[in-house]
């Protein structure tokens, strides 16, 4: 099971309330704290693993976290400062593993609800998040965190630059919302197997480039 050995919690603890009370920037500070641990959670802990069996859950769980505490005016977050003060004998390492394993079980309550398709990918949105809250924070400077189109224009510029025409072409259509038949339709594909090919190698490609500059 994971434990908070190699976790800072003290510090958690103060970019949490840092986070709460300072400017935006501060909360990616606490993201990129959190984030190892939570995928190391994830990844080591047996209840956890059960329900995140591959790197790719184990990010998308990670997203969704980060995506809980941040929304609402960081409601999620706040929510820490009363969990402490009804169990003052835990830590915010606690209170995560709970968090987490909350945010599994709701993850792939998900998953079984949604037809195949539908999970292939993950929204444009989350996707672009994702790479926002993975690159290393001596990258991120100070700025606040960069919204969707922000990053989406930074990505689309990237992947314009690096990408296969057809790569390319299938992404920037599939960011707008057109379905796989739509895509195949427009790069005269032979069917949606092709486009969807074509979208998840993009977005492979891309999610490698982000997570390891």
């Amino acid at each position: 099971m994971g434990s908070a050995a190699d976790f800072d919690v003290q510090n958690a603890e103060r970019l949490a309330q840092a986070a709460l009370s300072g400017p935006s920037a501060a909360f990616m500070h606490l993201v990129n704290a959190i984030w190892p641990e939570m995928m190391s959670l994830l990844a080591t802990g047996r209840r956890l693993r059960a329900l995140a069996p591959n790197e790719d859950d184990r990010r998308e769980i990670a997203v969704c976290v980060v995506e809980k505490l941040s929304r609402k005016d960081l409601h999620g977050l706040r929510s820490y400062t009363g969990w402490r003060q009804r169990h003052p004998d835990k830590t915010f390492h606690d209170w995560l593993r709970i968090v987490l394993a909350n945010t599994a079980r709701d993850y792939q309550r998900g998953r079984r609800s949604k037809p195949q398709d539908a999970e292939l990918l993950s929204s444009p949105v989350r996707i672009l998040n994702e790479f926002t809250l993975t690159l290393p924070l001596d990258q991120q400077g100070t700025r606040p965190p960069v919204t969707a189109a922000q990053t989406a224009r930074q990505l689309l510029e990237f992947a314009e630059q690096r990408l296969p025409v057809e790569q390319y072409q299938a992404l920037t259509a599939w960011l707008k919302g057109e379905s796989f038949e739509e895509i195949a339709s427009g790069l005269a594909l032979a069917d949606a197997a092709p486009a969807r090919k074509a979208v998840r190698a993009a977005v492979a490609s891309l999610r490698r480039e982000f997570s390891e500059s």
